[in-house]
Protein backbone atom coordinates (compact mmCIF):
# COMPACT_ATOMS: atom_id res chain seq x y z
CA UNK A 1 0.00 0.00 0.00
CA UNK A 2 1.17 3.59 -0.51
CA UNK A 3 2.59 5.26 2.58
CA UNK A 4 -0.20 7.19 4.33
CA UNK A 5 0.05 10.93 4.85
CA UNK A 6 -0.39 11.51 8.57
CA UNK A 7 -0.18 14.78 10.49
CA UNK A 8 -1.56 15.69 13.93
CA UNK A 9 -4.60 17.22 12.19
CA UNK A 10 -5.44 14.81 9.36
CA UNK A 11 -4.64 11.42 7.87
CA UNK A 12 -4.93 10.30 4.25
CA UNK A 13 -4.84 6.55 3.58
CA UNK A 14 -5.15 4.74 0.26
CA UNK A 15 -5.45 1.12 -0.85
CA UNK A 16 -2.69 -0.52 -2.87
CA UNK A 17 -4.61 0.33 -6.03
CA UNK A 18 -2.96 3.73 -5.99
CA UNK A 19 0.26 1.97 -6.96
CA UNK A 20 -0.92 -1.22 -8.68
CA UNK A 21 -3.97 -3.46 -8.36
CA UNK A 22 -5.89 -5.40 -11.03
CA UNK A 23 -9.20 -4.31 -9.51
CA UNK A 24 -8.61 -0.54 -9.76
CA UNK A 25 -11.44 1.18 -11.61
CA UNK A 26 -9.61 4.51 -11.98
CA UNK A 27 -6.05 5.84 -12.09
CA UNK A 28 -5.49 8.91 -9.91
CA UNK A 29 -1.82 8.67 -8.85
CA UNK A 30 -1.68 12.21 -7.43
CA UNK A 31 -4.92 12.21 -5.43
CA UNK A 32 -3.32 11.89 -1.97
CA UNK A 33 -1.10 14.91 -2.51
CA UNK A 34 -3.92 16.88 -4.13
CA UNK A 35 -5.98 16.34 -0.96
CA UNK A 36 -3.00 17.23 1.26
CA UNK A 37 -2.51 20.46 -0.71
CA UNK A 38 -6.20 21.27 -0.27
CA UNK A 39 -6.00 20.84 3.50
CA UNK A 40 -2.82 22.89 3.71
CA UNK A 41 -4.38 25.73 1.67
CA UNK A 42 -6.93 25.98 4.47
CA UNK A 43 -4.15 25.97 7.10
CA UNK A 44 -6.12 23.06 8.50
CA UNK A 45 -3.80 22.16 11.37
CA UNK A 46 -3.41 25.70 12.72
CA UNK A 47 -7.15 26.35 12.32
CA UNK A 48 -7.95 23.16 14.21
CA UNK A 49 -5.50 24.00 16.99
CA UNK A 50 -7.19 27.39 17.40
CA UNK A 51 -10.48 25.62 18.13
CA UNK A 52 -9.17 23.03 20.59
CA UNK A 53 -7.98 23.59 24.12
CA UNK A 54 -4.83 21.54 24.63
CA UNK A 55 -2.94 19.33 22.20
CA UNK A 56 -4.40 17.73 19.08
CA UNK A 57 -5.22 14.12 19.78
CA UNK A 58 -5.96 11.11 17.60
CA UNK A 59 -9.72 11.56 17.81
CA UNK A 60 -9.45 15.15 16.54
CA UNK A 61 -7.84 14.06 13.28
CA UNK A 62 -9.83 14.36 10.03
CA UNK A 63 -9.67 11.00 8.27
CA UNK A 64 -9.64 10.61 4.50
CA UNK A 65 -9.65 7.12 2.97
CA UNK A 66 -9.27 6.19 -0.69
CA UNK A 67 -10.16 2.86 -2.31
CA UNK A 68 -9.86 2.63 -6.06
CA UNK A 69 -12.56 -0.03 -6.49
CA UNK A 70 -15.80 -1.02 -4.72
CA UNK A 71 -13.95 -3.63 -2.62
CA UNK A 72 -13.22 -0.83 -0.15
CA UNK A 73 -9.99 -2.32 1.23
CA UNK A 74 -9.11 0.95 2.96
CA UNK A 75 -12.56 1.17 4.61
CA UNK A 76 -13.68 4.49 3.09
CA UNK A 77 -17.25 3.92 4.28
CA UNK A 78 -16.24 4.75 7.88
CA UNK A 79 -13.91 7.68 7.17
CA UNK A 80 -14.86 11.34 7.48
CA UNK A 81 -14.25 11.54 3.74
CA UNK A 82 -14.28 8.30 1.74
CA UNK A 83 -13.47 7.92 -1.95
CA UNK A 84 -14.13 4.85 -4.08
CA UNK A 85 -13.00 4.31 -7.66
CA UNK A 86 -15.90 3.71 -10.04
CA UNK A 87 -16.55 3.04 -13.71
CA UNK A 88 -20.07 3.22 -15.06
CA UNK A 89 -20.65 1.16 -18.20
CA UNK A 90 -22.91 1.24 -21.22
CA UNK A 91 -24.18 -1.24 -23.78
CA UNK A 92 -23.17 -0.15 -27.28
CA UNK A 93 -24.45 -1.14 -30.70
CA UNK A 94 -21.46 -3.44 -31.27
CA UNK A 95 -22.85 -6.97 -31.87
CA UNK A 96 -22.66 -9.30 -28.87
CA UNK A 97 -21.08 -12.70 -29.50
CA UNK A 98 -22.92 -14.25 -26.56
CA UNK A 99 -19.67 -15.45 -25.00
CA UNK A 100 -20.95 -14.78 -21.48
CA UNK A 101 -17.67 -13.33 -20.20
CA UNK A 102 -19.49 -10.35 -18.72
CA UNK A 103 -21.96 -12.59 -16.87
CA UNK A 104 -19.17 -14.74 -15.44
CA UNK A 105 -17.10 -11.78 -14.22
CA UNK A 106 -19.94 -9.89 -12.52
CA UNK A 107 -19.86 -10.71 -8.81
CA UNK A 108 -23.20 -8.96 -8.24
CA UNK A 109 -25.08 -11.04 -10.85
CA UNK A 110 -26.14 -7.75 -12.41
CA UNK A 111 -25.81 -8.92 -16.03
CA UNK A 112 -28.00 -11.28 -18.03
CA UNK A 113 -27.89 -12.18 -21.71
CA UNK A 114 -30.78 -12.16 -24.12
CA UNK A 115 -31.03 -12.50 -27.87
CA UNK A 116 -30.27 -8.80 -28.23
CA UNK A 117 -27.19 -8.93 -26.00
CA UNK A 118 -26.36 -8.02 -22.39
CA UNK A 119 -28.82 -6.44 -19.98
CA UNK A 120 -27.37 -4.60 -16.96
CA UNK A 121 -29.31 -4.12 -13.72
CA UNK A 122 -28.23 -0.61 -12.69
CA UNK A 123 -29.75 -1.05 -9.23
CA UNK A 124 -27.34 -3.82 -8.23
CA UNK A 125 -24.32 -2.79 -10.34
CA UNK A 126 -21.52 -1.41 -8.12
CA UNK A 127 -19.69 0.25 -11.04
CA UNK A 128 -16.49 -1.74 -10.87
CA UNK A 129 -16.05 -1.74 -14.66
CA UNK A 130 -14.95 -5.38 -14.77
CA UNK A 131 -17.51 -6.35 -17.42
CA UNK A 132 -16.18 -3.72 -19.85
CA UNK A 133 -12.65 -5.02 -19.34
CA UNK A 134 -13.52 -8.60 -20.33
CA UNK A 135 -15.97 -7.87 -23.18
CA UNK A 136 -14.13 -8.98 -26.35
CA UNK A 137 -16.51 -7.31 -28.79
CA UNK A 138 -16.82 -3.83 -27.25
CA UNK A 139 -20.52 -4.43 -26.64
CA UNK A 140 -20.01 -3.19 -23.08
CA UNK A 141 -17.70 -0.20 -22.66
CA UNK A 142 -16.83 2.23 -19.91
CA UNK A 143 -19.02 5.31 -19.93
CA UNK A 144 -17.62 7.38 -17.08
CA UNK A 145 -14.62 6.75 -14.83
CA UNK A 146 -13.86 8.60 -11.61
CA UNK A 147 -14.54 8.62 -7.90
CA UNK A 148 -17.60 8.10 -5.74
CA UNK A 149 -17.63 10.36 -2.69
CA UNK A 150 -18.94 9.36 0.73
CA UNK A 151 -19.05 11.86 3.57
CA UNK A 152 -19.39 11.63 7.34
CA UNK A 153 -18.51 8.04 8.14
CA UNK A 154 -17.21 7.22 11.60
CA UNK A 155 -16.87 4.53 14.26
CA UNK A 156 -16.98 5.14 18.01
CA UNK A 157 -19.96 5.09 20.33
CA UNK A 158 -22.38 6.14 17.59
CA UNK A 159 -21.04 4.68 14.33
CA UNK A 160 -22.27 5.92 10.96
CA UNK A 161 -21.60 4.94 7.36
CA UNK A 162 -20.65 7.76 5.04
CA UNK A 163 -23.46 9.34 3.01
CA UNK A 164 -22.82 9.13 -0.72
CA UNK A 165 -23.10 12.05 -3.08
CA UNK A 166 -24.69 11.28 -6.41
CA UNK A 167 -22.60 10.65 -9.48
CA UNK A 168 -19.02 9.81 -10.37
CA UNK A 169 -16.58 12.68 -10.04
CA UNK A 170 -13.30 13.58 -11.70
CA UNK A 171 -10.20 14.12 -9.57
CA UNK A 172 -10.59 17.91 -9.82
CA UNK A 173 -14.28 17.74 -8.89
CA UNK A 174 -13.45 15.49 -5.94
CA UNK A 175 -10.89 17.95 -4.60
CA UNK A 176 -13.45 20.77 -4.92
CA UNK A 177 -15.94 18.69 -2.91
CA UNK A 178 -13.29 18.12 -0.23
CA UNK A 179 -12.51 21.84 -0.25
CA UNK A 180 -16.16 22.56 0.62
CA UNK A 181 -16.11 19.86 3.32
CA UNK A 182 -13.11 21.47 4.95
CA UNK A 183 -14.74 24.91 4.86
CA UNK A 184 -17.90 23.58 6.51
CA UNK A 185 -15.97 21.49 9.03
CA UNK A 186 -13.83 24.42 10.19
CA UNK A 187 -16.75 26.84 10.25
CA UNK A 188 -18.91 24.63 12.47
CA UNK A 189 -16.28 22.59 14.31
CA UNK A 190 -17.04 21.69 17.90
CA UNK A 191 -14.66 19.50 19.95
CA UNK A 192 -16.06 15.99 20.12
CA UNK A 193 -18.09 16.33 16.91
CA UNK A 194 -17.01 14.71 13.67
CA UNK A 195 -17.98 15.62 10.12
CA UNK A 196 -20.78 13.06 10.21
CA UNK A 197 -22.34 14.82 13.19
CA UNK A 198 -22.40 18.08 11.23
CA UNK A 199 -24.05 16.40 8.24
CA UNK A 200 -26.51 14.25 10.19
CA UNK A 201 -29.50 16.59 9.87
CA UNK A 202 -28.96 17.48 6.20
CA UNK A 203 -31.54 16.13 3.78
CA UNK A 204 -30.24 14.36 0.67
CA UNK A 205 -31.09 17.48 -1.36
CA UNK A 206 -29.23 19.76 1.04
CA UNK A 207 -26.22 17.44 0.96
CA UNK A 208 -26.08 17.54 -2.83
CA UNK A 209 -26.56 21.31 -3.00
CA UNK A 210 -23.90 21.94 -0.37
CA UNK A 211 -21.17 19.85 -1.92
CA UNK A 212 -22.02 19.74 -5.64
CA UNK A 213 -18.74 20.55 -7.48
Amino acid sequence: MPDPIITPAFSIHACRGLAMCPHSAVRVPNIMHSIKDCLERHSFESELRARISGPLRHHHRLRVSISLCPNGCSQPQIADIGLLGAASVQVTEAPCSGCGACVKTCREDSISLSGSGPNIDTETCVRCGACAEVCPEGTITEQMVGLRVQLGGKLGRHPMLGRELGGIHSEDETVRIIDRCVELYLKHFTPGKRLGDLLRDMSPTELEETFRP
